[in-house]
């Protein structure tokens, strides 16, 4: 598995903006309001 030391900066900073990016659309994908709350915390738990 790769790890940080295996990118360069910027390559690092892109993969965190695709991850975040990622749970945020899964978040707003969700059809209930509440269930969006859940996805989104379990974003930030996890980043």
């Amino acid at each position: 598995m790769a790890q940080k030391t295996d990118f360069t900066e910027q390559e690092w900073d892109e993969l965190r903006k695709g991850a975040t990016g990622a749970g945020l659309l899964v978040s707003v994908s969700d059809r209930s309001f509440f269930d969006s709350f859940k996805e989104a915390g379990s974003l930030a738990k996890h980043l």
